[in-house]
């Protein structure tokens, strides 16, 4: 697919976009088209970028729970964009190539902790049903407290809308990431 809504070029911003376009860009290890799509409503943009940078503070979820998260939602999403950055950003997390794989693979298909287990599966009602079950919440909840718990829900929520803007528009990835693996693609559908 084409991009719907053409990126803003990588350089030579105004000075304070630009800023904050770097940022976003230095942030994430390179992801820069989807700042640079989003820069095209710049006070939006800044607002967006304000409160989704917070998933990327030192929260109450270790980096490698968030980028399970993040990544079952791009899963879940069918989003090669959220994938391919977030596959990347988890291996650097400390996440395997194979934990990864078994991200997009049916349920049950990896072995997994209690505490991941419920992390992917709480994506999963989620993104279905905007709701979470009564036994994935009693899980999550013997291993997170609650700050951490609205931590969950609200990494989650937010990437399920960016995957939607990523699909909606078209962002292309950058040179060198890949997308979802077109065999588990297969799998989802």
């Amino acid at each position: 697919m084409t991009a719907r809504i053409a990126p803003l070029p990588s350089t030579g911003n105004p000075a304070d976009l630009q800023e904050m376009l770097d940022y976003g860009t230095a942030g994430t290890g390179g992801a820069s088209n989807v700042f640079l799509t989003l820069a095209k409503n710049p006070e939006l943009f800044v607002r967006w970028l304000a409160f989704s940078a917070e998933a990327y503070t030192e929260g109450r979820l270790a980096s490698r729970q968030r980028e399970l998260l993040i990544l079952r939602t791009a899963w879940r999403c069918g989003s090669d964009y959220e994938w391919g950055q977030h596959a990347r950003m988890g291996r650097a997390a400390g996440l395997t190539d194979e934990e990864i794989a078994g991200v997009a693979d049916r349920p049950g298909a990896w072995e997994w902790s209690p505490l991941d287990e419920a992390l992917l599966r709480v994506v999963d009602e989620l993104v279905a049903d905007h709701a979470v079950a009564p036994p994935t919440w009693e899980t999550l909840a013997r291993h997170l407290d609650e700050p951490a718990l609205i931590e969950v829900l609200m990494v989650v929520g937010n990437y399920i809308g960016l995957a939607g803007f990523l699909n909606a528009v078209g962002v292309e990835l950058e040179a060198g990431i890949a997308g979802i693996p077109s065999a588990h693609q297969e799998n989802h559908q």
